[in-house]
């Protein structure tokens, strides 16, 4: 084959995968997702729902409005008192911007709103959780300002962690950037704050210098 030849079948391949195309009417459906009946899903809910309520929980949610995986750590309720209309008040708000892969905020409701009450989806949220920023050694400021606790913020303590912990000055900057899935210069952007000059020199000479 040519070089030309190639590229018309990669041109053609990528074109018979886009999305685009995916869902027409008069395209092959083989590989379109798995779509399940509201019947099968409540089939599958009631019996495991009891054994994982969390997990279960979190598929009704995705299935019910339609969220993506991590949009679930992002959601917020309207306020009760927004409408008079009981579907209104089922309704969800979900951040976009930098918080999920959203391109703007946007609100989403339920397909199916009697589950919201069959399977307590919109129960109280969780308690109050706060905490402060610490310093450059990972140590609580006294009388610093204490902030609200979002889920995500448990990401950015798990690299805080091992920036600052004694046991693990062994982890490069390069692997705990590879372990939380991003560049080196995303994770040096985001915490270079606490690594430290002192650690910094460490872990190089530690590379640099054999160990005897």
């Amino acid at each position: 084959l040519t070089r030309n030849n190639l590229m018309q079948l990669r041109a053609r391949n990528n074109e018979s995968i886009t999305k685009k195309t995916r869902y027409l009417p008069e395209r092959n459906i083989s590989g379109v997702r798995a779509i399940p009946t509201k019947e099968q899903a409540e089939k599958y809910f009631d019996q495991n729902y009891e054994k994982y309520p969390l997990q279960i929980w979190s598929l009704i949610m995705m299935m019910c409005y339609g969220f993506r995986n991590h949009e679930l750590w992002h959601i917020e309720r309207l306020e009760d008192n927004y409408s008079k209309s009981s579907l209104h008040n089922k309704f969800i708000y979900v951040p976009g911007n930098w918080r999920t892969k959203s391109k703007f905020s946007h609100y989403t409701f339920p397909i199916y709103p009697e589950w919201v009450e069959r399977y307590y989806l919109l129960r109280e949220s969780l308690p109050s959780w706060k905490a402060s920023v610490p310093n450059i050694k990972g140590d609580l400021v006294s009388n610093a300002k204490k902030e609200d606790i979002k889920p995500y913020d448990l990401r950015h303590t798990w690299a805080v962690r091992v920036s600052t912990m004694p046991e693990w000055n062994h982890v490069s900057e390069a692997d705990a950037a590879l372990a939380m899935g991003h560049s080196i210069d995303v994770h040096r952007k985001n915490y270079q704050r606490w690594i430290s000059v002192d650690e910094a020199r460490d872990r190089f000479l530690s590379r640099v210098i054999p160990s005897t």
